[in-house]
């Protein structure tokens, strides 16, 4: 809530996405390290989502920052970094559906067996 606010107020200076985005590498090491599910499948989705939001911040750091000098029209047909987040933003729902659908069938399979013992 703090980084949001943060990120609200100081939205005038170049500098608040590097502060933000330096939170997100340190929680997205933590998620890296730790890994706090049980289950392996929510641990990577989760890593990849914090990936993606890292990538997002450093995406929004490139345009803003790093290219704060260049003329719009330039500025305006780097497509790259922006085809890179969609392509992950796609990956990360697909995950999400994926892992989605295995907890709904583990859930299904789990309430047969409770029905025949």
């Amino acid at each position: 809530m703090i980084l949001g606010f943060y990120s609200a107020v100081k939205s005038d200076y170049d500098e608040s996405t590097l502060i933000i985005m330096a939170f997100s590498l340190a929680f997205f090491m933590f998620i890296i390290i730790n890994l706090p599910f049980t289950n392996v499948f929510q641990n990577y989705r989760c890593a990849l989502i914090h990936a993606t939001m890292l990538f997002t911040l450093l995406t929004t750091n490139y345009y803003r920052s790093m290219k704060s000098t260049t003329p719009m029209e330039i500025k305006g047909r780097i497509y790259t970094p922006a085809i890179i987040e969609l392509i992950l933003m796609v990956c990360c729902i697909g995950i999400s559906f994926v892992v989605l659908a295995y907890e709904v069938y583990q859930l299904i399979k789990f309430w047969r067996v409770q029905k025949k013992t």
